[in-house]
């Protein structure tokens, strides 16, 4: 059953409904009923509290919504197609809480009593959380039916639930992953291929990098000529995300001229003419140089710098292709000028905000334009580095999540007997949270199904009647920056009709309250339709479509609209946050191991039952360390910088303990003597190697001192070290140090060990050495979206990351203030609407192939698509 539950000031064990009206009751408004003939649903227009007085109190806002014409049957016919249908392949969009898993699981339970085998039904869901979610439903569900069968029926079930492991129910990337396996020599890779967890990717990206830089040279010359570090980390975040689209052509067929700098070079000079007379400087080292006065005087050297080094363009009408890159290299100097006084008191009429404005759009205009000139220059590079990289990586025996898709793409389309024997053990593919769809993932789904083996492009494909089954709702379709692609999900929907399938909808909500829903609806019903029908394409944007409630609302408010206080200034968020996390510590500790009404059927409340969701990551560790504090366990996935900070503290002697076992170089093992885990003296040190003794490993140690036991210790791990594999040899040496109880001694020291598991993790799937490198590179940038999972722990992560998760009770901490802006809210934006307009200039066209190379309830009872986009913008 849902618990909808807002932090009051009431004691945690009393929080009840009745309770949550009584603390946010102010004046209360009868919505006016109005039936809606649209399909919307039973929205019913609000009307709000009146506005308050200036000065005044503000009491809380009240929507509540008409109860009439709630029908149940609603989606009858559609969940009875889903389930007895079973030769007909169906994308079934369905809004929130309308049973998405729970007919998917009944469809599945429905092909096995149909005689469909269970370990033949491969279903792939979006997380592994919700993977181990929908295998348990299928267990369980199957386990429910065996209770009364008989006959035929009590057979197949009885063989379902033994075959069910030998099926496939996980991620798309295990998927791909068991397929890879099983044809490495095909795939052209190690049979024992390691996966790179997400946070990983980094770490081996500049590693492939500074290699292949090193060994060809060549491809420096771009970055040389335009005096760029290689190594930079923006230059890394670039080359990161244009190796993330291995199937996109990003080749230009018609290179533009070079940019005129025309404009550029009149507002620098013009600017530095009419200003350099009011330059604050002297009056400002006369004054005192503080942080903000070093700041002001910084810009002003660059406008300067600038000037100086473009004034011997000014009066060309002519440049060389040498000189555009000139200038390109000195705007470098002043990309966003923040020209002022200082606080010195020079009039300078307006002049400082209208170069400032004119300085950064010429600049701006200027950058965009030479980018769209060099890009055809750099492209040929580019690819080879995107190419080398994948390769470097899969020949030493590691792939990357976009490996592992990219590769089974490859493998099922240039394979056609891999394909065959693929579609023969998993004749029915079923895929949920589809409208997240990565495009490589849409086009193996369409090869896997195909009629016709030999067949190589998706968008050709035919799929064998029911042999596909895809579920999602296409309004959240929050994954964009994973490759998502809202587009590749319509342009897979308008294949599946073409080819015999059906596009079906289920439409009522049956976990959300009548006025939730409503509010819903009239929330964001018009920014959908508006950003559809007047901005976007047909199926550029996704459309929306009501949600008709099932659930009533009873005596409760709808929505409870509590201002935020407006005295909250500065780092009101994280106010916030430490705000949320006090209540939510309380209400949770309060609630654990009692009973309530409508809540997990009456059975006591373990930590896994709580879910808090966060719209920040770094918010994560704040509600985190709050709960660990009161000796509540956690499982966090994420954390942000701020718990990435406190985990590279603490773990940073544990990597040098490691890495004085892989050098054993006199520095480090002085370093880790010294350390918080050994705590070695300079003086005993010194002592030591005054007598002739050397602080290396591979030397002989003498004497009884503390120095001399430490050094043994550290000796002997380096024997465990070459003696064991590294996992078992990682954790003796842990429990040798005692490590475990050493962070637990500290601050947070429970949710620390938590993370120790996945460090051991490392160690287990790698060599010794590059599993303490992989340590090395989280010590210094630590990956904020470590995930932790293990059972009775209470919950923590993203909104993102929730997706298709349920739990008994949810709390959902805000803290964020809200932020009101002029424009249109952007979607889902087509790419043609982040062009620069064509006045400014035609940047060069590239060519692309599309698709290539909650709260928990009761379980219910009953051809090829040619677009123009820009390079460097995501397809």
């Amino acid at each position: 059953m849902t618990t909808e539950m807002t932090a009051k000031k009431t004691k945690p064990a009393e929080i009840t409904e009745d309770n949550l009206v009584k603390t946010a009751t102010g004046r209360k408004k009868k919505a006016d009923s109005a039936s809606n003939a649209d399909n919307t649903g039973n929205t019913e227009k609000a009307e709000k509290a009146e506005k308050p007085k200036k000065g005044a109190k503000t009491a809380p806002e009240i929507w509540s919504y008409s109860e009439e014409g709630i029908d149940a049957s609603i989606d009858d016919k559609v969940k009875e197609r889903i389930h007895n249908e079973l030769d007909r392949n169906f994308l079934v969009e369905a809004v929130p809480g309308s049973g998405k898993t729970y007919n998917l699981v009944g469809r599945m339970v429905s092909l096995v009593l149909n005689g469909r085998p269970a370990e033949g039904i491969a279903a792939i869901t979006f997380t592994r959380k919700a993977a181990e979610e929908l295998r348990g439903r299928f267990r369980e569900r199957v386990e429910s039916r065996l209770v009364d069968a008989a006959g035929a029926e009590k057979a197949l079930l009885e063989k379902a639930l033994v075959t069910i492991e030998d099926g496939y129910v996980g991620t798309i990337h295990g998927f791909c992953a068991r397929i890879l396996r099983e044809y490495p020599v095909e795939a052209r890779l190690d049979p024992s291929f390691s996966e790179i967890e997400e946070g990983d990717e980094e770490y081996f990206f500049k590693r492939t990098w500074a290699e292949m830089f090193s060994e060809h040279p060549e491809m420096l010359k771009p970055f040389a000529d335009h005096e760029v570090d290689p190594e930079a980390d923006r230059i890394i975040r670039g080359l990161r995300a244009y190796c993330r689209y291995p199937d996109i052509d990003f080749s230009c067929s018609d290179p533009l001229p070079p940019p005129d700098p025309k404009d550029l070079l009149q507002t620098v000079a013009d600017c530095w003419r009419d200003i350099r007379s009011l330059d604050p400087r002297p009056a400002i080292v006369e004054n005192g140089v503080d942080a903000k006065a070093e700041e002001v005087m910084k810009h002003w050297f660059n406008l300067e710098k600038l000037a100086a080094r473009l004034q011997r363009f000014n009066g060309k009408t002519t440049w060389t292709p040498d000189e555009i890159r000139d200038i390109w290299r000195a705007m470098r100097y002043l990309a966003d000028p923040k020209l002022s006084d200082g606080g010195v008191g020079i009039d300078d009429g307006g002049l400082f905000k209208q170069y400032n404005d004119d300085i950064k759009a010429v600049c701006k205009e200027f950058r965009e334009a030479y980018s769209y000139y060099v890009f055809p220059q750099i492209q040929p590079v580019l690819d080879k580095i995107r190419q080398r990289e994948r390769d470097w990586r899969n020949q030493r025996g590691y792939v990357s999540y976009l490996d592992l898709l990219s590769r089974t793409v490859e493998l099922l389309r240039d394979n056609p007997h891999v394909r065959r024997a693929v579609q023969k053990r998993y004749p029915v593919l079923m895929i949920d949270e589809f409208q997240d769809t990565d495009p490589l993932q849409a086009e193996m789904a369409f090869l896997l199904t195909a009629d016709d083996h030999e067949v190589k492009d998706w968008l050709q494909a035919r799929p064998k009647p029911g042999s596909l089954f895809l579920v999602g709702d296409p309004k959240q379709s929050v994954y964009r920056f994973r490759r998502a692609d809202i587009q590749i999900y319509h342009q897979a929907g308008r294949h599946l009709q073409a080819t015999g399938g059906e596009i079906i909808s289920l439409q009522q909500n049956r976990r959300s309250r009548l006025g939730i829903c409503g509010w819903v609806n009239r929330a964001f019903a018009p920014a959908f339709d508006a950003q559809r029908t007047v901005k976007r394409g047909t199926f550029d944007q996704a459309g929306f479509m009501a949600m008709l409630p099932l659930r009533t609302c009873g005596s409760a408010p709808a929505v409870a609209a509590l201002p935020i206080p407006t005295e909250i200034h500065g780092g009101a968020t994280r106010i916030m946050a430490d705000y949320d996390s006090e209540k939510f510590t309380d209400i949770i500790t309060a609630m654990l191991g009692r009973s309530f009404a409508g809540i997990k059927e009456g059975q006591p409340l373990c930590p896994d039952d709580f879910l808090i969701l966060s719209r920040k990551n770094d918010l994560l560790a704040t509600y985190a360390l709050r709960l660990d504090a009161a000796g509540v366990p956690v499982s966090l996935s994420g954390g942000g910088k701020t718990l990435a900070a406190r985990l590279q503290q603490d773990f940073r002697p544990l990597y040098w303990v490691l890495r004085a076992l892989v050098d054993g170089s006199a520095a480090i093992v002085w370093g880790v003597l010294v350390g918080p885990l050994f705590g070695c003296s300079d003086e005993e040190i010194y002592e030591y190697c005054r007598t002739g003794n050397r602080l290396i490993l591979t030397a002989p140690v003498e004497g009884e001192s503390t120095v001399a036991r430490l050094l043994l210790k550290l000796k002997l791990f380096r024997k465990w070290l070459q003696e064991m594999p590294p996992g078992t040899a990682f954790r003796r040496i842990v429990a040798a140090l005692h490590y475990d109880a050493w962070l637990q001694g500290r601050d947070y020291g429970l949710l620390k060990t938590t993370f120790l598991r996945h460090v051991e993790k490392l160690f287990d799937k790698m060599l010794f050495s590059q599993a303490n490198d992989v340590l090395g590179s989280w010590v210094k940038h630590w990956p904020v979206d470590q995930s932790i999972d293990e059972p009775g722990r209470v919950r923590l992560m993203t909104m993102h990351s929730a997706k298709g998760l349920e739990a008994p009770v949810v709390l959902m901490g805000i803290a964020k203030r809200p932020q009101f802006k002029d424009g249109e809210v952007m979607l889902a934006a087509r790419d043609e609407d982040l062009r620069p307009p064509p006045s400014q200039h035609n940047p060069p066209r590239r060519r692309v192939q599309t698709g290539r190379s909650r709260p928990g309830v009761d379980d219910q009872g009953d051809g090829e698509e040619v677009r123009d986009v820009r390079p460097g913008q995501g397809a």
